[in-house]
């Protein structure tokens, strides 16, 4: 297992999935597509797994669907498995610190000072007069 940050631009394959952990925190999970230009020859785009944790989990779940341009930093983290027939697997999943919507192609309607009342419910949120 190998750990590197990376930030990566890409955009949501399918829409993002929200599960709790054993510990009762909230996962989220989804995959971007990166798309590598270049002028020379065509390049398939790559796939990353992305998970985060917590408040940021749950402010991903409710904000980006299938298709928005997302900006992903975190860790990236590298397994490699081995499989019955005797082949291995490498898995690359990004263990996200930050997820933010890219503005380029997107709009965006911040909300600062968000804190939520019952975390267990994810519309329930108290706004603060100062956020920072």
């Amino acid at each position: 297992m190998s750990n590197s940050f990376i930030c990566l631009i890409g955009n949501l394959v399918r829409e993002p999935k929200l599960t709790q952990s054993q510990n009762g925190n909230a996962v989220c999970r989804f995959d971007i597509a990166v798309n590598r230009p270049s002028r020379e020859v065509e390049v398939p785009p790559s796939f990353y797994n992305v998970t985060c944790f917590s408040e940021l989990a749950q402010n991903v779940y409710e904000t980006v669907h299938q298709g928005t341009r997302v900006i992903v930093s975190g860790n990236i983290e590298v397994k490699d498995v081995n499989k019955e027939d005797g082949g291995k697997v490498r898995f690359v999943n990004v263990l996200a610190d930050a997820v933010g919507v890219e503005l380029r192609f997107n709009l965006a309607d911040v909300k600062q000072g968000i804190q939520r009342a019952d975390p267990g419910n994810e519309r329930d949120y108290q706004f603060s007069e100062e956020p920072f």
